[in-house]
This record gives C-alpha cells, structure tokens and sequence, in this order.
C-alpha cells in the first residue's frame, strides 16, 4: 500500500515585515503557508501561498480558522514573530489541538500589567508602576512613583507607544 505525501502547511499570524522571513524560509523548506492578517495590503501578502483575511487581534476568528485549516489536514502549526499577537497565536494552537504555550502564559507575558504584577508578588522586580485607565489617575501615578516615569500601553512590547515623563506638566 502506498503512503500518502500529505504536505501540511503553517498558518503564520500577522503580515508585518517581520514574517517575510518566516514565510521565504517555509517556501525553502517546502512547507505550505497561510497566512493571516487584517490587512489585505500587508507587507508579507506576496511571500504566502495563501492569504487569510483574519484581524490579527480576532481571537475567536483566527481560533476558527486554525481549526479549520487543521480539520483539513492543511496546517501542522501557527506561528508569528515580533508581531504582539503571542496570546492571539496561542489561543488559536490551543483551540485546533496544536503543539504551543499555554494560552495563559502568553497573556502574562503580552500584558504589561500582569507581567508586572507577576514579577512584584513574586518579589523578582521592585520597580514601582501603576495600571491607570484616565488622565486623572496617570497624574497621581506619576506623583506618586515620582521622575523620571514612563507611560506605556498595556500590550504592546519593546518602546512602542512608551513616553518619558520628567515632570507632571501637561498631565
């Protein structure tokens, strides 16, 4: 009996320039590429053998489509880099059955706010911090940690989005 070449494929989460590279090497390797954006212009469009149009932060979309993608014997696995959508990847390997980190360990780890709560009540960091929601609470915040400070949003990583506060002026 002869066996079947099933050739399984990768969804890859985000169209960022960052995942060029990921798509031209699984095109090297011979692996079969979906991938998955918002963007029906994103940058990584030409390198995928398939594009689908699945908003990068729709965490209930892209499960559906991983599982359906596994159901049909097209993915082996979901991937992204450099993309802050770790949880999104993660949700979405978990929801198909897929080998991957736990859901909740990509959220700790993509939420600034948990990541610092995790690492104070595990008496890892000491660095103050606050979780503000309003300009009234950034304020008192600041006061309260003192200067320099930094505002940063909750999910994003690196120094994006970050600003450098020196005093409370125009707060």
């Amino acid at each position: 009996m002869a066996s079947r070449n099933i050739k399984k494929g990768l969804l890859i989460v985000s169209g960022g320039i960052l995942q060029i590279f990921a798509l031209k090497r699984a095109r090297e390797l011979g692996i079969e590429t979906y991938l998955a954006d918002g963007s029906e212009t994103c940058v990584a469009r030409p390198y995928a053998d398939h594009f689908c149009l699945v908003d990068t932060k729709d965490i209930d979309g892209m499960e559906q489509l991983t599982k359906k993608l596994c159901a049909e014997g097209k993915i082996s696995g979901v991937y992204t880099q450099g993309a802050d959508v770790e949880y999104t990847v993660a949700r979405a390997a978990r929801a198909a059955g897929l080998p991957g980190i736990d859901p909740v360990a990509a959220l700790n780890c993509n939420n600034k706010i948990l990541t610092r709560k995790l690492l104070a009540n595990a008496g890892i960091s000491r660095i103050p911090f606050a979780a503000v929601e309003r300009p009234d609470e950034a304020r008192e915040a600041a006061l309260r940690i003192g200067f320099p400070c930094y505002i940063k949003p909750a999910d994003n990583s690196a120094s994006r989005g970050m600003t450098r506060l020196t005093s409370a002026y125009g707060l």
